[in-house]
């Protein structure tokens, strides 16, 4: 049939269309089913602080029916007139909310009782319509009224302060910075992965996972987290790395070092699945020595700055190094000069510390601005960030945190460890156990928790004695 190959295309392309938009499906389901187990969180929540508001208006309108009711009754009394059927109290009419926020709006807006009783037609009773006409009560019946009335007194008594306090009313205690960090980290916890993306990381295979490398010239070690246990890589890379302390990026399963003093002009790739080091030329942007470095997430690296050992000259750029298509390109420039300072990328900005400042560069605009103008540290002054709205800086006399959405500092315990004025130890944040590792050589290997707000010194095998000007990463995928 001469159709028959057309038809077997579209067939095929039915049933690619099918099989993604079933995948599509599958992950559309999964997303709502993450976020219905956070809303029943929030809601059940919602619900506690709320029940004890709801039981107080619930009783204080329990309490307003009743007074309308006596109100009503001393009515009826005094006009001498018999309460008709329908006059029957609403006590247990409580599920018309209108009704009673009507009423408490009624309520609040006079300033006598007499005003509230004409407004409500219980001055006069229904005759005041004319639609009810009027039965005047005998003796009897006044007087079992005045004796009901005389037990609803003595059985509810009102306004025994007891229910109501008006001068102390209730309110909310929000921990404003506990909820602003709390959007934070929802708003980190889920990230879509496209085709492409999961495709890369798919063919992202090694056994280093929570591992930290460190590295200086010929020195390359790896340290398990699990294991608390140092190993050395030897002839990792192809060149000595001097001058890489801010220099190093684990990014989609290889740990990348730019530049450096002996080789400004070089990039280094560690394959951590092939083990095998490939070395290339930083082409179209300047090369040089104490460049900062951070990872997008994605497919970018930033680099930062950096010295020119040529000309002496201290950087002012902002560049970026394409994973994908192993190309460099110039993204725009800083309004001063860094070197060695802390960089890191949340929110499509790069930050970076810079002359006791914290600056925020956008990547897409190529403009700075300036989040901290005094952050009261050195620039050298060791750093880490926790991927959520939290930067700590490792000062002379304590740990601080600095905290992005409300700009506000606290200082936390000091390090054990004394550093010399100018040593430049890294520390290292790690999300998966809310850790930040200090890295100081031979028993001089730190651990702070960030639960337990406390220093422990890592009972590890560190052959190295000092760590000093060495380069650090997270392997962390």
């Amino acid at each position: 049939m001469w159709c028959t190959p057309r038809l077997d295309q579209l067939w095929s392309t039915l049933q690619q269309c099918a099989k993604s938009y079933q995948s599509l499906q599958q992950t559309h389901g999964e997303i709502t089913a993450h976020f219905e187990q956070l809303i029943k969180v929030i809601i059940a929540q919602e619900h506690r602080i709320k029940t004890p508001i709801n039981d107080q208006m619930s009783q204080i309108q329990s309490t307003i029916n009743s007074i309308m009711s006596e109100i009503k009754d001393i009515t009826h009394i005094v006009n001498n007139f018999k309460q008709q059927q329908h006059d029957q109290t609403r006590e247990d009419d409580d599920d018309d909310a209108k009704d009673v926020t009507d009423l408490v709006q009624s309520i609040s807006s006079f300033t006598s009782i007499n005003q509230f009783m004409f407004a409500h037609a219980l001055l006069n009773d229904e005759t005041q319509s004319g639609t009810i006409p009027p039965s005047v009560m005998n003796d009897d019946d006044l007087l079992l009224m005045i004796s009901r009335h005389f037990q609803q007194m003595q059985l509810t008594p009102q306004n025994d302060g007891t229910t109501m306090s008006p001068d102390i009313p209730w309110h909310v205690n929000a921990d404003v910075t506990k909820l602003n960090n709390i959007k934070k980290q929802i708003e980190s916890c889920f990230a879509l992965i496209s085709p492409a993306h999961a495709a890369s990381m798919a063919n992202v295979k090694h056994e280093m996972d929570g591992y930290i490398m460190s590295l200086r010239c010929d020195e390359v070690s790896l340290y398990s987290l699990e294991a608390a246990k140092w190993t050395t890589i030897k002839s990792a890379f192809k060149r000595s790395l001097n001058g890489v302390t801010t220099s190093v990026v684990y990014a989609r399963g290889s740990v990348y070092v730019f530049g450096g003093r002996k080789s400004q002009t070089s990039y280094s790739r560690y394959s951590l699945s092939e083990k095998q080091c490939y070395q290339a030329e930083m082409t179209g942007i300047s090369g040089s020595s104490m460049i900062s470095v951070c990872y997008d997430g994605d497919k970018h690296i930033y680099l930062v700055g950096g010295y020119d050992e040529d000309n002496g000259q201290v950087l002012d750029r902002v560049d970026s190094f394409n994973i994908d298509t192993q190309e460099f390109k110039q993204v725009g420039h800083l309004p001063v000069g860094v070197t060695m300072t802390c960089t890191y990328f949340h929110d499509d900005r790069v930050h970076v510390q810079a002359s006791g400042r914290l600056l925020s560069f956008d990547a897409h605009t190529g403009n700075t601005d300036v989040l901290l103008p005094d952050m009261g540290t050195d620039s050298f002054d060791p750093c880490c960030f926790d991927g959520v709205d939290n930067m700590y800086i490792l000062a002379k006399d304590s740990l601080i945190k600095f905290t992005l959405s409300n700009k506000q500092s606290i200082k936390l315990a000091k390090c054990p460890i004394d550093r010399p004025q100018g040593d430049i130890h890294r520390i290292i944040y790690d999300t998966r156990i809310s850790s930040i590792m200090y890295l100081g050589g031979t028993g001089k290997n730190y651990q702070y928790s960030i639960k337990d707000e406390q220093w422990v010194q890592i009972p590890d095998n560190d052959h190295v004695g000092d760590r000093c000007w060495f380069g650090a990463c997270l392997i962390r995928d």
